[in-house]
C-alpha cells in the first residue's frame, strides 16, 4: 500500500494512523502506519499482522511511539526544533540513561531554557555562549533557610566553578545535538570553561571542629528541632567516606559488597552513570568502611536493614538542620559560617593525604579521574595540624640524624 502523508505533518516530525482495509470476500483488517520526517524524507514502518482491531493498530503505534522517544530517534529524525524543544527531547534521553543525577541535570537545563528560548539550536555559536556564561554568573541562586519557625530566602552569588557546571552540561547536550544531525559543529568551549580562573575553597574543618560537631547531635535547644542524634552517623559517613551527599542519600545496605567482622573494615561499591565527553559511562567507585564507621552502624542497626533500605541519608532535608538553621549543628559547634556539608568531604581527603594514602587509591575513593588536578587543588585544605602529622615522619628522620653519634 502506497503511503502519501500530506506535508502538514512535516512541521512534527512524525506521523501516525489506522487504517481499515476492507477487501472483497474477506474479513476486514487494519494497517497501522508509522513515520518520521528527517528533514528530507519520511521514514516509514508499517503493520498488517495480527491487527484484529483498530485498538489493536494504535496499541502498536504506541509501543513505537515510546521506542523512539526513548531511543531519541524522534528528535534525530524530526524535522528543525528549537533550544526548548530540544531539551525536552534531551531530557529524554537522559532518563532513559538512569542517571542517579537526572533531577538536578533537569533544573540546569530548565535554567539553560531560561537564557535561550525556543531559539534554533544551530543559532547558538561562540558568541552565545559567551553571553550565556556571563548571565548565569552574573545571575544569583537561592535558597531557603529557615530561622527558628520562619523560611526566608536568600541570594547567593555564582563563582567560575558554578558557571563552568552549567557550561559543561550545555556542550553534552550540543554534542548530542551534533550527533543528532541539528547543529553542523559544537562551538567552541575553551574561552568559557577555564580551570584557571577558579577560586579553590580555603574553608576547613579540623579533628576538634568535628568532634564538636558530633557533640551538638546531643544537644537539643529549646525551640530546636529534636532526632538530631540520627544525624552522627550520617555526619561520620560522610566525614570518613568522603561521598558526596547526593551518594550518602543513595547509598543501601545492599551496596556493601564486602565485611570483615573480625577487623571490624568492610566495602561499599557506588554505581554511577557519568556523562563524559557527550558519553554515558557507568562508573564504580570503592569506599572502605573504617572501623570507626562500622561501630558507629553496628550502634544504629544499619547491617539489619534490607538490601533496599538506605544505609544513612533518611531525608533531603539536610541544609537545615546540620547547616543553616538557627540552631543547626554547624551553628552549635561553632563551625565557620562559610562551611558546607561538602566541607565534610574536603576534610575527608585532607586526612587521607595526611595519613600517607595512595594518591592514586585517594582519588578513587574521591570518584576523582586519576591525575586530576581537581584534587589537590579543590579539596585537601591542611591546617597546622595536618602539616605538622604529615611531616612526623620527616621529623623523626631528623632527630635520628641529630642525636645520631
Amino acid at each position: 500500500m502506497r503511503i502519501s502523508i500530506s506535508k502538514k505533518y512535516q512541521k512534527d516530525g512524525i506521523y501516525h494512523n489506522v487504517f481499515a482495509e476492507s477487501r472483497k470476500g474477506k474479513k476486514k483488517s487494519y494497517r497501522a502506519v508509522f513515520a518520521l520526517w528527517d528533514g528530507k524524507r519520511w521514514h516509514i514502518t508499517q503493520r498488517t499482522a495480527g491487527l484484529v482491531t483498530r485498538k489493536d493498530g494504535k496499541y502498536w503505534i504506541d509501543e513505537r511511539i515510546r521506542e523512539h522517544e526513548q531511543k531519541g530517534t524522534k528528535v534525530m529524525l524530526s524535522g528543525k526544533m528549537g533550544f526548548a524543544g530540544f531539551v525536552d527531547s534531551y531530557k529524554a534521553y537522559l532518563r532513559m540513561k538512569g542517571l542517579t543525577t537526572y533531577e538536578d541535570e533537569c533544573r540546569k537545563l530548565d535554567l539553560m531554557v531560561e537564557f535561550f528560548g525556543n531559539e534554533p539550536l544551530e543559532d547558538i555559536d561562540y558568541l552565545r555562549v559567551m553571553e550565556f556564561k556571563a548571565w548565569i554568573i552574573a545571575k544569583p541562586y537561592t535558597r531557603s533557610k529557615r530561622t527558628g519557625g520562619n523560611v526566608e530566602i536568600v541570594e547567593y552569588e555564582r563563582k567560575d566553578s558554578s558557571a563552568h557546571r552549567y557550561l559543561s552540561r550545555l556542550r553534552n547536550l550540543l554534542k548530542f545535538a551534533e550527533k543528532a544531525g541539528k547543529v553542523r559543529v559544537v562551538p567552541a568551549f575553551d574561552d568559557a570553561i577555564v580551570a584557571g580562573h577558579e577560586n579553590p575553597k580555603d574553608v576547613s574543618m579540623s579533628h576538634q571542629d568535628f568532634m564538636r560537631l558530633l557533640d551538638a547531635c546531643e544537644i537539643v535547644p529549646k525551640g530546636a528541632t529534636k532526632n538530631r542524634e540520627k544525624w552522627r552517623l550520617v555526619l561520620i559517613a560522610a566525614y570518613t567516606l568522603g561521598c558526596r551527599v547526593g551518594e550518602l542519600w543513595e547509598i543501601r545496605r545492599g551496596d556493601i559488597t564486602s565485611l570483615d567482622e573480625q577487623n571490624r573494615i568492610g566495602v561499599i561499591t557506588i554505581l554511577k552513570n557519568k556523562i563524559i565527553r557527550g558519553k554515558t559511562k557507568t562508573t564504580t567507585k570503592k569506599v572502605a568502611i573504617t572501623t570507626w564507621l562500622y561501630d558507629e552502624m553496628e550502634a544504629a542497626g544499619a547491617f539489619d536493614k534490607a538490601d533496599d533500605e538506605r544505609l544513612f541519608m533518611w531525608t533531603k532535608e539536610y541544609r537545615g538542620s546540620v547547616v543553616n538553621d538557627k540552631y543547626s549543628l554547624y551553628k552549635l559547634a561553632g563551625i565557620d559560617p562559610e562551611a558546607t556539608f561538602h566541607t565534610l568531604r574536603a576534610a575527608s581527603a585532607t586526612n587521607r593525604d595526611t595519613s600517607g594514602q595512595d594518591f592514586d587509591a585517594l582519588q578513587d575513593e574521591l570518584g576523582h579521574a586519576k591525575g586530576s588536578t581537581v584534587t589537590r587543588k579543590h579539596y585537601i585544605r591542611p591546617g597546622d595540624r595536618h602539616v605538622m602529622d604529615a611531616s612526623a615522619v620527616y621529623n623523626e628522620y631528623l632527630e635520628r640524624l641529630r642525636w645520631r653519634t
